[in-house]
């Protein structure tokens, strides 16, 4: 699991090596963030949308399923 707000200062590269390890490895990488932020700010526990889209973008680049924590909830009921 990887924290995503910008307090974290994940870099955008590692975040693309852990989805590559992800789908090499057939296995789960899960990204948690505390709060979207659809602007620029100094604040350290959110990220941004633009990022986060990034992030999808290369997700479905890599053919790599994504699922939001509610849809993951609405599965394990199943």
């Amino acid at each position: 699991a990887l924290l995503i707000d910008q307090g974290a200062n994940v870099p955008m590269k590692a975040l693309r090596e852990g989805l590559i390890r992800a789908k090499n490895t057939n296995s789960t990488l899960m990204l948690f963030g505390h709060r979207p932020l659809f602007e620029s700010s100094g604040e350290k526990y959110g990220f941004g949308v633009s990022r986060l889209d990034s992030i999808l973008a290369e997700s479905k680049k890599l053919g790599l399923r994504t699922y939001t924590m509610s849809q993951l909830i609405a599965l394990s009921r199943r």
